[in-house]
C-alpha cells in the first residue's frame, strides 16, 4: 500500500490493529490500541514530552536509532498486516538508513517522529510527515503488552499537536486496515473519518487500506 510520496519516501499507513503506518524512509516507507484517557488527560513536560501515567511520550533524539530500529523491527514482526512495509525487507536495511531515519525524526522541520517509553523500555512510536495535501500519520505501533493503557491516545495527541503548532489549518491523513475497530475507534475519538479512498496494502492483496482525514487545528 502507497499514499504519498514526499521526497524520497513511499509512505504507508498502517496501526498495529489498523492502517497507520508510513514509511520506508531512505526509500521509505502502524498501532492501535482501544481509546484511552483524551489527550488532555497526558501531562505535557515543559520540554515538549507527555506523561502519561509512568509512560513518557516524546519525539526521538538524534543518536537513537539502535532502539529506533529495534522497535520498529518488533513492530513488524508482531503485526504483519498492519504496515505497508514487512519485517523481511526492513531488517536488511543497512545502518545508514536507520541513522537518516534517526536524524530526520528528531529535527526535520517537515517531519518527526515520536517514541514512548516505560520503565525504559520503548513501547511504541508514532511518525508524522508533511506534503503538499496535508500532514500524514505512519508508523503508528504499540507493543501489545502496553495496549488498552492509552500509549496510543499519547502518540497520536503529540503527533497531532506538532502538526496544529507548525500549520494549525492544514489537514491531517492517515490509513486504517477497516477490519481494526479499535484502530478505527481511536482514530474518530480524535476527529478522523473515512474519506472513501482505498487500496490494496500491498504485500497482502486481500487486505486492504482506508483513508481517514481529519481537519486542522489542536487534537480534541
Amino acid at each position: 500500500m502507497r499514499t504519498v510520496d514526499s521526497n524520497h519516501r513511499e509512505k504507508s499507513s498502517l496501526l498495529g490493529f489498523g492502517v497507520v503506518e508510513k514509511r520506508d524512509l531512505a526509500e521509505s516507507e502502524r498501532t492501535s490500541e482501544r481509546a484511552g484517557p483524551t489527550t488532555s488527560e497526558a501531562r505535557a513536560s515543559s520540554r515538549g514530552a507527555m506523561e502519561h501515567g509512568s509512560v513518557t511520550v516524546r519525539r526521538l533524539e538524534p543518536e537513537e536509532w539502535v532502539e529506533l530500529r529495534t522497535l520498529r523491527l518488533a513492530a513488524l514482526a508482531a503485526d504483519r498486516l498492519a504496515f505497508g512495509s514487512t519485517l523481511e525487507r526492513e531488517a536488511g536495511y543497512p545502518d545508514d538508513h536507520w541513522r537518516a531515519w534517526c536524524r530526520r525524526g528528531a529535527s526535520d522541520p517537515t517531519e518527526a517522529t515520536f517514541v514512548a517509553l516505560s520503565g525504559g523500555q520503548w513501547v511504541g512510536m508514532a511518525g508524522l510527515f508533511r506534503a503538499d495535501d496535508g500532514f500524514h500519520v505512519w508508523g503508528m505501533w504499540v507493543a501489545p503488552s502496553s495496549r488498552r493503557t492509552g500509549v496510543g491516545t499519547a502518540l497520536l495527541g503529540i503527533a497531532l499537536e506538532w502538526a496544529a503548532h507548525r500549520a494549525p489549518e492544514t489537514p491531517v491523513q492517515l490509513d486504517v486496515n477497516p477490519s481494526q475497530a479499535d484502530a478505527v475507534r481511536l482514530y474518530r475519538a480524535h476527529g478522523f473519518e473515512f474519506t472513501g479512498d482505498a487500496q490494496p496494502l500491498g504485500h497482502d492483496p486481500p487486505a486492504v487500506a482506508r483513508r481517514m482525514a481529519r481537519p486542522g487545528g489542536a487534537p480534541r
